[in-house]
């Protein structure tokens, strides 16, 4: 596993990412790879917030709509 991650950040070497992997001789084997951003990560799909900074619930975004 050590060697296919050390390969992949060979080969990614221009993307900011941060490879993870299990140990050589667990039962699972698992490669975490992670996104590294540089600035503030904003979701496509951003949730809408209500005047005390919660998320609101899909129906207060109803009512809001009717009004």
């Amino acid at each position: 596993m050590s060697d296919v991650v050390i390969r992949m950040k060979s080969f990614f070497i221009k993307h900011k990412l941060q490879i993870i992997c299990s140990d050589d001789n667990d039962d699972n084997q698992i490669i975490r790879i992670r996104r590294i951003h540089e600035k503030e990560y904003v979701p496509a799909i951003s949730p809408d917030f209500d005047d005390h900074g919660r998320i609101d619930d899909a129906e207060t975004r109803r009512e809001k709509i009717e009004k």
